[in-house]
């Protein structure tokens, strides 16, 4: 099949990223929103904005979550109560995150129900997010609200021996996904281009685009 990398300003990318098919459409693949199962890992500045858009992104959830983060005064999860057996993201996605951290700041996570994340909703039998749904309906580019961790899923930027790398999470779970095994819709770097923009920006972006679209790859499925 050829190198299953190639080398975009310095960044070590998974060819998967360039031709596999991707796309995530919940209603479409009947998913219910899997990889929302649970919260995601949240950064200090994520959590300040997003309660400035708090009341606002709350109005779209049922009421018994709606009821949750207004007990507790937070969307946030207790870290001990919610994974008491430690915690329970996968190795790959929790660097994929923490290393956006601050110095010294300690990763918190969204809460979740036995459901799903705390921000998940219904909307004619579909589970939806309410922040992206939020963002949608009022002209907010996603990056500058949802979580990285979100945003990136299922890709993710590492660094390893002295190399950036974009690479597709090795989380089996997320192997287990329609979206990671129904052939529909175009590319990965397509449809995950906020995710790549967000992460390594507008130029990498560009680059890697253009590259995807010069014909120097055969197409690879699976």
């Amino acid at each position: 099949m050829g190198r299953r990398e190639i080398i975009i300003d310095e960044v070590k990318v998974d060819r998967h990223i360039l031709v596999k098919p991707y796309e995530c459409d919940v209603k479409k693949l009947n998913c219910a929103s899997l990889c929302c199962m649970r919260g995601c890992i949240i950064t200090s500045k994520e959590i300040e904005r997003l309660n400035k858009h708090l009341p606002e992104i709350i109005a779209y959830l049922d009421s018994d979550r709606r009821e949750i983060i207004e007990k507790n005064g937070t969307f946030l999860a207790d870290c001990e109560k919610q994974c008491p057996g430690g915690c329970e993201i996968h190795p790959e996605e929790k660097k994929a995150v923490t290393q956006f951290l601050e110095k010294r700041e300690k990763p918190k996570c969204i809460s979740y129900t036995e459901d799903g994340c705390l921000f998940l909703y219904s909307k004619d039998d579909i589970r939806l997010c309410a922040i992206h749904s939020y963002a949608l309906d009022n002209g907010i580019d996603l990056v500058d609200i949802k979580p990285l961790d979100c945003i990136q899923y299922p890709i993710y930027c590492h660094n390893t021996k002295g190399h950036k790398k974009l690479s597709v999470q090795k989380n089996p779970q997320v192997s287990n996904f329609p979206c990671m095994n129904i052939c529909s819709g175009d590319a990965m770097y397509k449809n995950l281009t906020h995710a790549t923009r967000n992460l390594l920006g507008e130029e990498f972006h560009y680059k890697l685009t253009k590259y995807a679209e010069s014909g120097q790859m055969e197409m690879f499925v699976r």
